[in-house]
């Protein structure tokens, strides 16, 4: 998404994800889906901001991690301050798509080998 002119990423890390967990209810991750239950409008944005800061802090994390030489350039609050209504919405879905598609694990593996039988 490109905010302020600039296009920014976000992931859901195991540090993201442990940040993200503080916020829930209960303190665990597990309770995402009940995060914004009984908010406010106002009270909805402010998370979906600090949401979209640690999904952010967790990208640019990993990138510096994987890209030697990158320095992270960190979403903040002030960077949220005159997004329109909309764009809070459109934060909103992107950030959502992020989390669910994040929280898919794929593991391949090999067949393992049995006496007696060929493994293709």
């Amino acid at each position: 998404m490109i905010i302020n002119g600039k296009e920014r990423g976000f992931a859901l890390t195991i540090e993201a994800a442990d940040e993200l967990g503080k916020l829930c209810p209960g303190n665990d991750f597990r309770n995402l889906g009940e995060l914004y239950a009984g908010k406010t409008f106002q009270d909805m944005m402010r998370l979906d901001i600090q949401v979209a800061i640690i999904l952010n802090k967790g990208y640019e994390d990993a990138r510096a991690y994987f890209e030697p030489g990158y320095n992270p350039d960190y979403l903040t609050e002030k960077d949220f301050a005159f997004f329109q209504i909309a764009e809070i919405g459109q934060l909103e879905s992107i950030l959502v798509g992020v989390i669910k598609a994040d929280q898919k694990v794929t593991i391949e593996t090999e067949p393992i080998p049995q006496p007696g039988k060929k493994t293709e």
